[in-house]
C-alpha cells in the first residue's frame, strides 16, 4: 500500500510540473461591454400634475386607512425630492392626525424623460434602496422601498410618472401598497 501511495503521489508531482502530455491551450480574448451610467444629473424638469392632494387620496380613503389622519397644510417639506418634485409642477401632500403617530407625505409628480431615467437610477444605485415587486409588475411598475432619512420610504415609478410617500407608519412595503394604488388611479391611461 506504501508503493501504491508513492507511485500516485510521484504521478500527481509529474503532472503538476508539466512533464506530462502538451495539451494545446486556445487563447480566448475578452472585450469588456461598458456598462450603463446614471444619466448625468442637473436641474430636474416636469410637467404640471394639476391634480391635488383631496385627488390622490381621498379624504375618505385616507380615514379608512389611519383614522384621525387629515391634510397637514403645515407640514411640507421644502427640500431635497420633495422640493424636486414642487419644481418639476408635482404635488406634495402631507397628512397627520395632531399626535405622535407620524405624518404620511406623498409626492406625485410627471417628470421628463431624462429627469425620470435620473431618479430612477439614483434609486436603483443606492444601496439603502431595494427593488421591491410589491408595488406592481416591472416594468410597467418599478418601486423601490428603503429609507429617507432614516425614515421608511417607497418610490414608485408608473407610466412616466414618480410617486414618493414617506412615513414612520410603514414597516414594510406592503403597508404603502394602499396609498399607491390610489394615485395609480388617478394616473392618467396611455
Amino acid at each position: 500500500m506504501r508503493i501504491s501511495a508513492l507511485v500516485l503521489l510521484a504521478a500527481s508531482a509529474l503532472l503538476l510540473s508539466g512533464c506530462g502530455v502538451a495539451v494545446p491551450i486556445e487563447t480566448v480574448t475578452v472585450t469588456a461591454t461598458p456598462s450603463p451610467t446614471a444619466p448625468a444629473s442637473g436641474p430636474l424638469d416636469g410637467s404640471p400634475v394639476g391634480t391635488t392632494c383631496d385627488d390622490l387620496v381621498p379624504p375618505p380613503v385616507m380615514q379608512s386607512m389611519h383614522p384621525g389622519y387629515t391634510i397637514d397644510a403645515k407640514h411640507v417639506d421644502d427640500e431635497g425630492e420633495w422640493q424636486d418634485i414642487k419644481n418639476m409642477g408635482g404635488v406634495v401632500c402631507s397628512w397627520g392626525d395632531g399626535g405622535s403617530q407620524g405624518d404620511i407625505v406623498l409626492g406625485y409628480a410627471h417628470p421628463a424623460a431624462a429627469s425620470l431615467a435620473t431618479i430612477e437610477a439614483k434609486f436603483a444605485a443606492d444601496s439603502t434602496y431595494a427593488q421591491n415587486d410589491a408595488f406592481g409588475n416591472p416594468p410597467e411598475i418599478i418601486g423601490y422601498f428603503g429609507q429617507l432619512g432614516g425614515v421608511p420610504d417607497a418610490e414608485v415609478f408608473i407610466g412616466g410618472y414618480w410617486i414618493t410617500v414617506s412615513s414612520n407608519l410603514f414597516a414594510s412595503a406592503d403597508d404603502v401598497i394602499p396609498i399607491i394604488g390610489n394615485v395609480n388611479q388617478v394616473i392618467p391611461q396611455a
